[in-house]
């Protein structure tokens, strides 16, 4: 079985938490490797 994969433009979570136990939820990933890709997209 694979590895999980991110993509540009999907959105990321990271683990810290914000106070009250709400994770920390970042924005959508803006770099990465070019010569990777899955489904089509880099």
């Amino acid at each position: 079985m694979g590895k999980p994969a991110a993509r540009l433009g999907d959105m990321h979570v990271r683990p810290k938490v914000e106070p009250g136990l709400v994770p920390h939820v970042g924005g959508p990933i803006a770099g990465g490797s070019p010569n990777v890709f899955k489904c089509g997209r880099r």
